[in-house]
């Protein structure tokens, strides 16, 4: 069960680290730091999340869940209303209206979709951490 738990801590420290390098790869060529200022809280979000899945065992689960949930809120207000938003459509490639109209609620609809799974991976730390805690190791035979 140990091994189980580490492996998930890798892959989630992973994940949080690929779209930590996203973020500081946006800050290197950014403009102004107000306009980036989603992006910076971002990055340190990421960073306390991260260190959040190397500390697992030594914080406790509400220090955990206040992690998620600062990494939570701050990735929602930089997926939806940052100045380069992922999951807002910027640009379209019609001029026809119906269509635009289509390809913008579609665009809508796929981002809300990835915004929750993502967010599920996030809260999926301190839910892993109470079930390592809850588990107790198997008596050998």
């Amino acid at each position: 069960m140990k091994r189980t738990f580490m492996i998930y801590r890798i892959i989630y420290g992973l994940s949080l680290a690929v779209i930590l390098a996203a973020a500081v790869q946006e800050l290197r060529v950014a403009g102004s730091v107000s306009a980036m200022l989603p992006t910076y809280l971002l990055a340190g979000a990421l960073a306390a999340c991260i260190f959040g899945a190397i500390a697992f065992r030594r914080l406790a689960v509400s220090a955990l869940w206040l992690l998620t949930a600062v990494l939570g809120g701050v990735f929602t207000w930089y997926g939806w209303y940052g100045s380069n938003a992922p999951f807002i459509l910027h640009e379209s490639h019609t001029f026809d209206p119906v269509a635009a109209a289509n390809e913008a609620s579609r665009y809508k609809i796929q981002g809300l979709a990835v915004h929750v799974l993502i967010l599920l991976w996030f809260v999926s730390l301190p839910v892993v951490r109470r079930l390592s805690r809850n588990s107790t190791p198997l008596a050998p035979r």
